[in-house]
């Protein structure tokens, strides 16, 4: 009888996370598709960037290093005017060339929801064609050949 309660609680806890986890995910994605209809352009500017890189090895059975690779975050941090507002956010780019090409104080252009300016991204694509010319930065904080994380 105790077994079987404990199951049941077992049971119970990994479908309230189901469904919570559920619901955030569908929540980022319904915001997602709102913005991509009802979105605004809003330009902001860059405050901040940072790569947070780590160092991953793969050890053979004698514990000896067989092969290493750097994973990194391109986080960028920025700040933006939205309905007479001051608000900031932060947002993980996913790729090097255009982290290297940025400069604190730079235009930043975002997609912000007008209903609910927490959901915004970087609209990559135009920020790439704002910075075609623009040389990257020397030294690259980005250890060459890294792996860069898609995340959202």
């Amino acid at each position: 009888m105790v077994f079987g309660g404990f199951f049941a609680l077992i049971g119970l806890a990994l479908f309230v996370y189901a469904f919570v986890s559920a619901h955030s995910s569908m929540a980022y994605y319904y915001g997602q598709a709102l913005l991509r209809k009802y979105g605004m352009e809003v330009d902001g500017v860059l405050t901040r960037k940072e790569a947070d890189c780590q160092l991953h090895q793969f050890l053979d059975n004698n514990n000896r290093v067989n092969g290493e690779y750097y994973s990194c975050n391109l986080l960028v941090e920025f700040d933006y005017q939205f309905n007479g507002r001051n608000h900031s956010g932060a947002y993980y780019l996913n790729k090097a060339d255009l982290f290297d090409k940025l400069r604190e104080g730079d235009r930043l252009p975002r997609k912000v929801l007008r209903l609910d300016p927490s959901v915004h991204k970087v609209r990559e694509r135009r920020l790439a064609n704002m910075l075609k010319g623009r040389e990257p930065e020397q030294p690259s904080r980005i250890p060459s050949g890294a792996e860069i994380t898609q995340l959202a």
